[in-house]
């Protein structure tokens, strides 16, 4: 499998294109929910829990 961090743990360019991505989708989602009032920690926890929930799936599928 490909890397997305350097030897020296940073990110490879890759991974600041896969960041750049994920915050153009996520932002607007994100701002959606606070403007109907909710708690930034909450809406980050609960997208931290969708986010492990895809990695799971895909690590299932993978080793299926």
């Amino acid at each position: 499998m490909r890397e997305l961090f350097t030897e020296k743990n940073r990110y490879s360019q890759d991974a600041a294109e896969l960041d750049h991505e994920a915050l153009k989708v996520l932002k607007p989602l994100f701002q959606v929910y606070k403007d109907l009032g909710f708690n930034p920690r909450d809406i980050s926890h609960v997208l931290h829990l969708s986010i492990t929930d895809l990695e799971l799936e895909f690590i299932l599928k993978d080793d299926s």
